[in-house]
């Protein structure tokens, strides 16, 4: 659904924290829509742990309002937080129960969930005849997905995943992302956040990057990634001559150490990588001029903009959560 005629299903406006004195949040606003993927993202220190905890009410906001389906989670705790399902990284299970047994036993904590429910989200997890194996039999993707089910317990409207593919192996996760998807088609409304940008890129409509407190980007993926411009990625001899030819071109900027593919792929000191930002449409021009001036060029790769590479931009090169 679209986020211009859908409701939001989570407001967050203008939200600061501050603690002993100093504003650990400084003013978060974004909205999650009915049906959408929304990845949360920032580098060490950034906020985004102390954010989470303040949509789940562990911790109250010093200014600021949240609103979960149009009630405000300060003032209409109860209601609001019935909305939300959560996992924060491993999901917490009961090993020697089984994984209906747990099922059981969390439902007996929520008002109204009954039996048939527990059927119902033990079918949109696909768990199948294990959920009458003993958890401790699990693999890790398993119990992510029993997780799921537990937080899916009261029928929540939005779902909130913390570092959701924290040791998974490979095909675990793409099996999360293609579940998680199914999930966001059926009306969901998923909250992730993530350290595998790639993985954020691959399975998020809408992310919002936060640093040091303040949202600093959001918006559509493919928006926000449009507008970050192509990096080529050029390899040849020699190096110092090219990387003074391609300064003096109009439109052409050097990357420093943007690939490092000298240290993913060893070559001999004949042939150097250089990265440079620029539109596409002048790599033949650029070509022409290195090879006028005997440069000789080994090959020429236009690099589509990443995630990663837009986080590192707006972040500095923070490291992530």
């Amino acid at each position: 659904m679209s986020s211009s005629k859908a409701s939001a299903v989570l407001k967050v406006q203008n939200v600061k924290k501050k603690i002993k004195n100093k504003w650990i949040i400084q003013g978060v606003s974004f909205a999650i829509y009915e049906g959408e993927v929304f990845g949360f993202l920032g580098p060490n220190g950034s906020g985004k742990t102390t954010t989470i905890r303040m949509l789940v009410d562990l911790i109250r906001p010093t200014e600021g309002t949240i609103e979960v389906c149009g009630k405000q989670v300060q003032k209409e705790h109860d209601a609001a937080l019935q909305q939300i399902g959560s996992i924060v990284e491993n999901p917490e299970l009961y090993p020697y129960l089984t994984g209906w047994e747990n099922l059981e036993h969390f439902a007996g904590m929520l008002p109204g969930v009954t039996y048939d429910r527990i059927r119902e989200v033990t079918d949109i997890v696909g768990m199948g005849a294990r959920m009458h194996d003993k958890v401790r039999t699990y693999s890790l993707g398993m119990r992510q997905r029993l997780g799921i089910a537990q937080a899916l317990l009261g029928n929540p409207k939005l779902l909130i995943l913390d570092e959701p593919t924290n040791g998974l192996d490979p095909q675990g996760i793409k099996e999360l992302r293609a579940f998680i998807r199914k999930l966001a088609d059926g009306g969901l409304s998923i909250f992730i956040s993530s350290h595998l940008l790639s993985e954020v890129q691959m399975m998020c409509d809408r992310v919002a990057i936060i640093r040091r407190g303040a949202v600093i980007a959001e918006g559509r993926v493919s928006e926000l990634l449009q507008d970050a411009m192509n990096r080529i990625q050029w390899r040849l001899h020699p190096r110092d001559q090219a990387q003074e030819l391609l300064t003096r071109m109009d439109g052409v900027e050097l990357i420093e150490d943007a690939g490092r593919e000298d240290d993913l792929h060893p070559v001999d000191d004949e042939w150097s990588y250089i990265w440079t930002q620029m539109e596409p449409e002048l790599v033949p021009q650029a070509v022409a001029e290195l090879t006028k001036h005997g440069v000789s060029i080994y090959g020429v790769e236009v690099k589509p903009p990443s995630l990663e590479t837009l986080f590192l931009t707006l972040t500095e090169g923070e490291s992530i959560e």
